[in-house]
């Protein structure tokens, strides 16, 4: 008795995604890249006609087929795979890096790597990419259909199979939202991070449990299967099992197919493409791969052809379909905003979160191309403002087939007590004004320990190790007072020692240079005013004390300051948006009664023309220093990749007053890195005086004249997990110039 009502339990479940007989479903495995040789299916189904009743795909199949169900064509799917960087939006890191404020005019230099630990172990994160910018282009690509919560009622039915994390059984996807449904059966192992489903439970790639569900779709009433796997005929040679990551992958590929070799015989037409050479995270190879695809369905003909006939001959009729047509996707009107939801989806919390209150200014308004392109660039600026893994959205109905409501999810993971982090800075060239010689090569290191939360209070320690002109090892003592609503008030003290190069004709870039002997001590202590690390105010009390070794002088400087930075444009991308307002100044008490003092201003602002491709950015910047003349750091540089173009690294001044303006545009991709060409405009007032000269001024602002200068500079940027390098050519009116290679701040 029980065994007849699942039979028709099964049987009725078939009829509703089916109907009548002599239906056809698409079966499409996962395996990262190779999937795209899976688009090559839909082409031929239409080029003979063969109707398309449902599509069930893992992992990277899901994601491809999942298209063709919403209503794209082959040639759109074809259009849009080209029109995306897949290796960009792929390769992301799974957390943003912490980003901690900077003192006033101080550099962030962690740009090599993070690593989060603690108690719990090592990592921010249970996997090694991220999802933000995937979850947003799954967002843009179904955004017509994501009312649809009934996979049945989408353009061609549509499965997706995952794995729970917990249990290990299959989950198929029939209903909820397709976003979810997609995320979560790629979530490949150790690759991307398990995803949150609406009960609390975590779901990972489905390809763990079944890698091509064909007894799936003969189990909801299939009469007619075709079936490609990727994985079948991929394999790899002991001398390339030579690396964890080959073993890793070589291993999860074995899982896959293990599942899938039972099920082959239930397929009528059963496709093994030739892409075992091709890496499952080898997106570049798109053409490659999808002409793969092509071939075996060509040499399927034959298949493809007798089963066109079957198909008709079970009573339903053929209709090729042009694949350059325009899918049913695009004929879907937007929908209004009527409410917005936000939950946390983790099993975590987080101190600071996003509310509905971030999100009013899209109620009320229709959810086009446009609003999604500003709600994308939102929740990619609020994943990175709040440290998120990731924050997306979905849409279900309203209150009547006109509205929406727009659940906004955000995903994060518990931060790590201790962090490590790794950074470095570089700049090399030639130029005909470099002084004392022709180039320089400067390489800074940084490597920084922060051990937070140590107590109650939230006392943190913060050690470091800089090798610069001068090697420099230091601690600080960070304790809060008040912390509430991402506000903080504190008292800081920290100790700095430096050896190396400090006076200034010790300076790298200085071809006479003398041996770098100096030695420092810089004691200080403070209280300071953070929001939200983007606002930062620092009021310090200090003892400064610098040996000279070359004049052997002593030089004893207390000193009050004053800075605060703001920093609006918080992340490492090349093509940014955002502001960073920089002030400082501070007044000392030199020798011989000599009063040393410094005031200085700088805003920039990064504007996108194009997400991720195109973008401006301007500069002022003011200066005016009357510090310890003998010392570097009592200079500004107005030269080097960021200053006047023409001007050698080390061209320093003590009043300046500067403006730029750059523009940039993505060439494309080397390697994985995007590239631009990077053309600039920059120009300033400055003092004459050299003091590599021994010439400097003591008195009023510009007190002996002014010097000016207006510079050209072309060149090309590259971004890279280890920061952004520029290389390039600069001219000034006054014939100064200079090549330049370099990191850009």
């Amino acid at each position: 008795m029980k065994r007849a009502l699942v039979t028709l339990l099964v049987l009725l479940l078939a009829a509703s995604v089916f109907g009548a007989g002599g239906k056809v479903a698409v079966v499409l495995s996962g395996g990262g890249a190779r999937g795209f040789a899976e688009l090559a299916v839909f082409e031929k189904m239409e080029e003979y006609g063969i109707p398309v009743d449902m599509v069930l795909g893992t992992s990277m199949g899901a994601l491809l087929g999942s298209l063709y169900s919403v209503g794209y064509t082959p040639g759109e799917i074809d259009a849009l795979v080209r029109s995306y960087d897949l290796t960009n939006i792929l390769l992301q890191a799974p957390v943003e890096d912490p980003f901690p404020l900077p003192s006033a005019f101080a550099p962030r230099r962690d740009n090599i790597f993070t690593l989060g630990f603690s108690k719990d172990g090592i990592g921010s994160s249970p996997g090694v990419l991220g999802d933000q910018k995937l979850l947003a282009l799954l967002n843009e690509l179904y955004a017509n259909v994501e009312g649809i919560t009934n996979f049945d009622q989408l353009p061609v039915p549509f499965r997706a199979v995952a794995t729970d994390a917990i249990s290990g059984e299959r989950i198929v996807y029939d209903h909820g939202s397709l976003v979810t449904a997609v995320r979560s059966s790629i979530s490949l192992p150790m690759v991307f991070a398990p995803y949150p489903q609406d009960d609390g439970s975590l779901a990972m790639d489905g390809g763990l449990t079944d890698n091509l569900p064909i007894e799936l779709a003969k189990e909801l009433g299939a009469d007619f299967i075709v079936a490609m796997d990727v994985n079948a005929l991929q394999r790899l040679t002991p001398k390339e099992m030579n690396t964890f990551s080959a073993v890793a992958i070589q291993s999860l590929v074995l899982v896959t197919q293990t599942n899938s070799l039972s099920q082959y015989e239930y397929a009528d037409i059963l496709l093994f493409p030739e892409v075992g050479d091709v890496g499952t995270l080898a997106f570049d190879r798109y053409e490659y791969i999808l002409q793969k695809g092509r071939d075996i369905c060509d040499a399927h003909d034959e298949a493809f052809r007798n089963l066109a006939k079957e198909v008709e001959a079970a009573g339903r009729t053929l209709e090729v379909k042009d694949p350059q047509r325009t899918g049913s996707y695009v004929t879907i009107a937007p929908r209004t905003v009527e409410k917005v939801v936000v939950r946390n989806r983790s099993t975590t919390t987080t101190e600071q979160a996003p509310t509905e209150a971030n999100f009013q200014n899209f109620i009320g308004k229709s959810f086009d191309d446009q609003e999604r392109k500003e709600l994308t660039a939102y929740l990619d600026r609020i994943r990175v403002s709040y440290q998120l893994s990731s924050i997306t959205y979905n849409v279900t109905m309203g209150s009547d087939s006109q509205h929406i409501v727009l659940n906004i999810e955000y995903h994060t993971f518990e931060v790590p007590q201790y962090r490590l982090t790794l950074g470095s800075w570089s700049s090399a060239g030639v130029s005909n004004n470099t002084p004392g010689g022709v180039g320089w090569f400067l390489f800074d290191a940084m490597l920084n320990l922060d051990l937070t939360s140590l107590t109650e209070k939230g006392l943190n320690v913060r050690l470091w190790f800089h090798q610069e002109n001068a090697s420099a090892l230091g601690a600080s003592v960070t304790l809060p007072f008040f912390s509430k609503g991402g506000q903080s008030f504190g008292m800081h003290s920290s100790v700095e020692l430096k050896y190396g190069g400090l006076s200034l004709k010790t300076n790298y870039a200085y071809g006479n240079r003398y041996a770098s002997l100096d030695q420092g001590v810089d004691i200080k202590t403070g209280a300071n005013y953070r929001y939200a690390d983007i606002l930062g105010v620092d009021l310090d009390g200090g003892l400064q004390w610098v040996y000279v070794n070359q004049s052997g002088s002593h030089l004893f400087m207390p000193y009050l300051s004053v800075g605060m930075v703001m920093d609006t444009a918080r992340e490492k991308a090349f093509t940014r948006k955002g502001i960073r307002l920089d002030v400082l100044a501070s007044y000392g008490w030199g020798g011989e009664g000599t009063n040393r003092y410094q005031s200085r201003v700088s805003i920039r602002q990064d504007v996108v023309l194009k997400p991720e491709h195109q973008g401006l950015r301007w500069a002022l910047s003011a200066n005016h220093m009357r510090m310890q003349p003998e010392l570097s750091a009592s200079y500004v540089d107005i030269g080097g990749l960021c200053g006047i173009p023409g001007y050698s690294l080390a061209t320093f001044r003590q009043d300046s007053l500067t403006a730029s303006v750059s523009w940039h545009l993505r060439l494309g991709t080397i390697f994985g890195s995007p590239f631009f060409i990077v053309e600039s405009l920059s120009g300033g007032l400055f003092n004459p005086e050299d003091p590599f000269q021994d010439s400097v001024l003591s008195s009023g602002v510009f007190s002996s004249g002014i010097d000016w200068d207006v510079g050209a500079f072309s060149g090309v940027a590259f971004e890279t997990p280890l920061g952004n390098y520029g290389v390039g050519l600069g001219l000034s009116v006054k014939g100064k110039f200079s090549l330049v290679i370099g990191v850009y701040d």
